[in-house]
């Protein structure tokens, strides 16, 4: 669950944090906040001003160390590291659990995450996804975001394993549609455009 579970409840206003009410953007001064109790001097406690039921509240939710982030972040970075593998670990958890679920072009870049982590014990989550993706709606009214993000995810996935299964054949029925989907003048809808006039389908053209 959220650190914040029995800490915060549904129907709280958050002031403010370490002290002070917000004076900015607060989604701006919240994820500072979040990356100045990370740090290890701070043992990952976030101080919260709350309004609840009419009152004002400070309550405290706690963190996880993470350390603070290396001048050269993301690069030779462990607090990136460990951003990297806590998400790949979440997302893998979570695509095992219903593989199918979710909108088509955030399982794409989901399994493309894992695919770039490089850490092998991924690849049955990764290859398992890749060949749902592979046989996504192939037909010339495909939409083009969702076939945008498939054919980038199959790519890459089929160049770093080599696999030429069906998922290469996948891959390359989504790209011939978006060869033969584009417009008269070279442009795109949200669907590919109709094969016989070249004409786009609806909405405009990209």
């Amino acid at each position: 669950g959220s650190p914040a579970d029995g800490v915060v409840n549904v129907g709280d206003v958050i002031l403010g944090v370490h002290g002070r009410g917000f004076s900015g953007d607060a989604r701006i001064s919240f994820g500072k906040a979040i990356t100045k109790a990370e740090k290890t001097e701070n043992s990952g406690k976030l101080p919260l001003i709350l309004w609840r039921n009419g009152k004002i509240e400070r309550v405290a939710v706690q963190l996880q160390t993470m350390g603070s982030y290396s001048p050269t972040a993301p690069f030779d970075c462990p607090k990136s590291k460990k951003i990297l593998e806590f998400s790949c670990a979440a997302l893998a958890k979570k695509i095992k659990a219903n593989p199918t679920g979710g909108p088509v072009i955030s399982r794409a870049l989901n399994a493309l995450l894992l695919l770039a982590s490089g850490d092998d014990k991924y690849l049955p989550v990764v290859k398992k996804q890749a060949k749902i993706l592979s046989q996504t709606g192939q037909s010339s009214r495909l939409g083009t975001w969702n076939a945008g993000f498939v054919n980038i995810f199959l790519a890459e996935y089929v160049l770093a394993t080599g696999d030429r299964s069906s998922i290469a054949q996948g891959l390359k029925n989504i790209t011939t549609l978006a060869v033969d989907g584009q417009g008269l003048v070279g442009s795109y809808g949200h669907k590919f455009a109709d094969l016989k006039t070249k004409r786009l389908r609806a909405n405009s053209g990209l």
